[in-house]
This record gives C-alpha cells, sequence and structure tokens, in this order.
C-alpha cells in the first residue's frame, strides 16, 4: 500500500474540512512528495526521524510537525484499513509513533500577533479607511466578536438572527468541533444589520 492510495482512500472515508484537506494536500505534496509513491512499510522510523529534521531546517518547525502529523492520521487510517485476508494488520508499526517516544517533535509556539490596547485606535481608523467594505467589515466582525477567519469569512446568513442578537456556528464549522453562539453587541449587530 502506498501513501498516494492510502491518502485517497482517506479523502474518500473522512469528512474533511476544507482547510484541512488543503493543509493536509500541501504538506503531502510540498514536503513529502517523493514519497507518496513508496510503499508504506518501506518507510522507516530513521527516514521519518531523518525528513522532519531536513523539514524543519528548510521549511520551519511548525510545518514539519504539521508534515509528520499529516504522515501519522494516513498511516494510522491505512493500518486498519488495509490488512491481510486472516484480518491482521499489513502495517504492523506506525513509524511516525517513536516521534513521541523520542520527544522528537519541534516545540509549537503560539502565535503572538496582538493588537495591543494603545495601537486599536489606529487599526481602527485604518481598517474604516478601506475602500473595500466586505474587507472593511469582516474585520471589524473578527475584532469585535473574536470569531476565526475561517468561521467568519464563511458565515452565512442562516447563521445570523438579527431578531434575537446572535450568531450561531454548528458544531462542524467550528476548529474544536462544538457548537457556540455569539451575542452581538450593538455594534456587530448594526454592521450585520447595514450589511
Amino acid at each position: 500500500v502506498t501513501l498516494r492510495r492510502a491518502w485517497e482512500s482517506y479523502k474518500q472515508v473522512r469528512k474533511l474540512r476544507a482547510t484541512t484537506l488543503r493543509n493536509y494536500t500541501a504538506r503531502l505534496n510540498n514536503q513529502l512528495g517523493d514519497w507518496l509513491d513508496v510503499p508504506i512499510i518501506h518507510l522507516t522510523e530513521d527516514a521519518i526521524q531523518s525528513r522532519h529534521e531536513y523539514i524543519t531546517k528548510n521549511n520551519g518547525p511548525a510545518i514539519a510537525n504539521s508534515a509528520m502529523r499529516t504522515l501519522r492520521a494516513i498511516i494510522r487510517f491505512a493500518q486498519f484499513k488495509y490488512r491481510r485476508e486472516d484480518r491482521t494488520l499489513l502495517i504492523q508499526v506506525n513509524p511516525v509513533q517513536q516521534m513521541n517516544e523520542l520527544r522528537a517533535w519541534n516545540k509549537d509556539r503560539r502565535r503572538t500577533r496582538i493588537i495591543a490596547p494603545g495601537q486599536m485606535k489606529a487599526w481602527y481608523m485604518g481598517v474604516m479607511q478601506l475602500h473595500n467594505h466586505v474587507s472593511r467589515d469582516l474585520l471589524l466582525l473578527l475584532m469585535f466578536t473574536g470569531m476565526r477567519w475561517e468561521e467568519a469569512s464563511a458565515l452565512r446568513w442562516y447563521e445570523v438572527d438579527l431578531q434575537q442578537g446572535l450568531i450561531t456556528l454548528r458544531d462542524e464549522r467550528c476548529k474544536n468541533g462544538h457548537q457556540y453562539t455569539i451575542s452581538l453587541s450593538d455594534y456587530v449587530w448594526r454592521l450585520l444589520q447595514t450589511r
């Protein structure tokens, strides 16, 4: 079973969000493309470790971790999808798992790009001068609700209840998989009412 075959099957079986599909595809094509036609059982722990170090050096620690997590998920899926006739595992060991045992993952750093309180007025004035009113309103919605970019930019009117002053995002739209409801401030209510 090649990595490509497992990936194609994974996409058919799993219901991936658009952002996850884009991310997995990018990692496979850009960082692991030369492994797509290699049988999974030929991907050794040493090769995994070496590739992780190479990607870290050339693309950064976050992309290296993301590539290996993508690979780990697909191999885990393949372990149970593809079995011998007697139902024993064809792929006995997930070689990416050793990254956990060796504590070889790169340290993930949280993003710290924030607008400091002293910068808020300048940011707001700059946003209000945008000629593209859709972009302007999206940035304001992000700022005043705390929604994620993917959630806000894909917001649909059926998720907005102007009567009650609520936005309700269903679980399949949220990164954490849980539905949540946002109460609209007067400012955001007027923004959406105008839109």
